[in-house]
């Protein structure tokens, strides 16, 4: 069978700088799927999800979002295994009550937005798309996305199998996005567990829940448990103890 238009594409974005890749990838995927935003997510043991890439400051943004809602098409799609399709932010309620009421509050400029798993249930990570206008996709628009996906996942786990090494994933740029979404959250998380006396999940949980108590995006709280051992002394403390 020919190679789809969309997975040809995403294979041209392959060619060059390993440590750029995602990058390359996501911005091809907004060409080819003609949307205004994607963000590339790989799930992971804890914290549950590495942001791999973002095409601008909103896409940073609408992947901390579901990362400190827990909830979302990106989280839905990696957790099902299946599209999820939210056409219509501002007038439809969606399905994702906590995070749904956060993006049209930080973010009303979202029009429609979409996760695409990488994979099959469970996936190995997701891809969101967004419009600034609402957007229906289509039958023949999921299937477009969902083509192009695929063509993302072949391309990263070719990457994949080259460069990793038997103990870590490949560390592609940029670090300071990398590190931000995943490495200093991780970091934090195991401080709370040795300062809490509980396992990564409730620990991530805990710190979570302070994150959107304050309003504060949670990497930025993770750098400051790193930072100054702030956190509280126990977990029922306030969250503006941080």
């Amino acid at each position: 069978m020919p190679e789809s238009r969309e997975a040809r594409r995403v294979r041209a974005a392959a060619e060059g700088d390993f440590t750029l890749l995602p990058q390359r990838l996501a911005v091809a995927l907004c060409a080819v799927l003609e949307v205004d935003g994607v963000t590339l997510s790989l799930a992971t043991d804890t914290p549950e999800r590495q942001l791999l890439a973002a095409t601008g400051p909103v896409a940073v943004r609408l992947e901390e979002l579901q990362f400190e809602c827990a909830e979302g098409p990106c989280v839905s799609a990696c957790a099902e295994g299946v599209p999820m399709l939210w056409p219509d932010v501002r007038q439809e309620p969606g399905r994702w009550p906590v995070f749904g009421g956060r993006l049209r509050e930080e973010l009303p400029q979202i029009g429609s937005l979409s996760g695409f798993p990488l994979g099959s249930s469970p996936a190995v990570g997701s891809v969101d798309l967004f419009s600034f206008r609402p957007r229906r996709l289509t039958a023949r628009g999921v299937g477009r996305a969902l083509r192009a996906s695929a063509a993302v996942l072949e391309v990263l786990l070719e990457a994949s199998r080259t460069h990793s090494t038997e103990d870590r994933l490949p560390r592609w740029q940029p670090e300071e996005m990398l590190d931000a979404h995943w490495g200093t959250t991780r970091r934090a998380v195991g401080v709370l567990m040795e300062r809490w006396d509980v396992d990564a999940a409730e620990a991530l949980a805990r710190l979570r829940a302070r994150a959107f108590a304050s309003g504060r995006p949670l990497p930025e709280l993770a750098a400051d448990v790193m930072a100054s051992g702030c956190g509280g002394d126990s977990p029922s403390d306030g969250a503006d103890s941080c």
